[in-house]
């Protein structure tokens, strides 16, 4: 049986600048470990601090792991930029959560190191990215859509079917080639459902300035998808264009709000 009591002083002793509560610490601790097995103490007491979004415990994971996570993402060929927007995703997703669940501290349990774990999850995320992976909104063909926007079809989606195939190649493509922080800030507000206030604090930046970003990708993602469609299009029908524009201003929004995780 693990002694709480015993864990809480090791890891007070590793963190001693993060001060926790022995009751906060033994509540946020007793449900991640059990039996026998061995606990990283100072890695779990560093892991509930977080979880109670103690600023000992951030300015720690940013001075001593987010170091470590830039230089494990940089061994594995990510571009600077992106290892910035990469580092800021898994901020949110480990610190903050996203919409319905919580932050994924809570899951860690010390039974193998902090800087270890996070790797994986900052590594996955890699992978994720360059292979397309399904929690992204940057992938290819006819699925993309209608993955993207459960119920909206391109029927409902697009005025004439026959700009159908040229428009979710034009999104695709438009997605592929916006900036890391645009792609990040557009997953994590509409896929991660995380407020503009929050992704504001990780940025440095007010919540009006970050809408003002998000406005900014949209309008991006939006031109380069009609000057893909007029191109197509040719001498088409100015009014049905029009209106088709139209329409893709009305649905982006809601098509980017309902990505699929």
């Amino acid at each position: 049986m693990v002694d709480l009591d015993h864990l809480y002083k090791e890891g007070a002793a590793a963190w001693p600048a993060i001060a926790i509560p022995i009751e906060a610490f033994a509540a946020a601790a007793a449900d991640r470990v059990g039996g026998d097995e061995p606990v990283l103490a100072g890695d779990l007491y560093l892991a509930v601090g977080l979880g109670l979004g103690l600023a000992a415990a951030v300015a720690a994971f940013e001075a001593e792991l987010v170091p470590r996570l830039r230089a494990a993402l940089g061994r594995a060929g990510a571009a600077d930029e992106q290892i910035t927007e990469l580092v800021q995703e898994l901020r949110v997703r480990i610190l903050v959560g996203d919409g319905a669940r919580p932050a994924r501290i809570a899951d860690y349990a010390g039974r193998g190191s902090l800087i270890a774990w996070l790797k994986v999850a900052a590594l996955r995320m890699l992978a994720n990215q360059r292979r397309g992976a399904a929690r992204t909104p940057w992938r290819d063909g006819r699925a993309d859509l209608e993955a993207a926007a459960p119920g909206i079809t391109p029927d409902r989606l697009l005025l004439d079917q026959r700009y159908g195939p040229a428009l979710r190649e034009a999104l695709a493509t438009g997605l592929r080639a916006l900036a890391p922080r645009d792609q990040t800030l557009l997953r994590l507000h509409y896929v991660e459902g995380v407020a503009l206030d929050r992704i504001g604090a990780l940025y440095g930046a007010h919540k009006s300035t970050v809408s003002r970003w998000l406005a900014a990708a949209r309008e991006g993602l939006l031109a380069h998808a009609i000057a893909a469609v007029r191109a197509i299009a040719g001498g088409g029908d100015t009014a049905e264009l029009e209106s088709l524009c139209a329409s893709l201003c009305s649905q982006l929004e809601l098509s980017l709000s309902k990505l699929a995780p």
